[in-house]
């Protein structure tokens, strides 16, 4: 069960945050070869301050 956790910058749309976790999930089934539909991925949305 692979898992993807993603921190961005506030204020994203969902829409932006979807593709993200998209193109992250189809890298880990693509590449690493995990099952597809085996998806776990967690956003994590941060003030610009607190990413460096």
């Amino acid at each position: 069960m692979p898992f993807a956790r993603i921190d961005l910058i506030q204020g994203k749309s969902p829409a932006y945050r979807a593709a993200v976790a998209d193109i992250v999930y189809r890298g880990i089934v693509d590449i690493l070869e995990a099952p597809d539909g085996d998806r776990f991925v967690v956003i994590g949305e941060h003030e610009a301050d607190n990413l460096v």
